[in-house]
């Protein structure tokens, strides 16, 4: 019995870690794209583009509003790069919101 408590114990925890990052293709789509932070104004920006921005702030407004954790748009492409746990999270939900798997 104490071993199927340990093993379930790991599962849950595996779960609920591994579900609040970025998966690889998610970090992938999110780096391409993260140009898009760097940038608040641009000279006739596309529908897509002030689309994915809008969702951008969405998310980051998300983020916060869960996490009470600011985060600054603008370094959004370096923390990717670095992997940062917050950049990670706020990928993991633009990607969500956009349909990435």
């Amino acid at each position: 019995m104490k071993k199927i408590s340990i093993i379930f114990l790991i599962l849950v925890i595996t779960n609920c870690t591994a579900d609040n990052i970025a998966t690889d293709s998610q970090r992938s789509w999110c780096y391409s794209k993260a140009g898009l932070a760097q940038v608040e104004t641009l000279y006739r920006p596309s529908q897509e583009t002030q689309r994915l921005w809008g969702n951008l702030r969405s998310a980051r407004n998300l983020y916060e509003n869960d996490t009470g954790n600011e985060f600054f748009l603008p370094a959004f492409k370096e923390l990717l790069e670095k992997e940062t746990q917050s950049s990670l999270e706020l990928c993991k939900i633009w990607a969500d919101m956009n349909d990435i798997d």
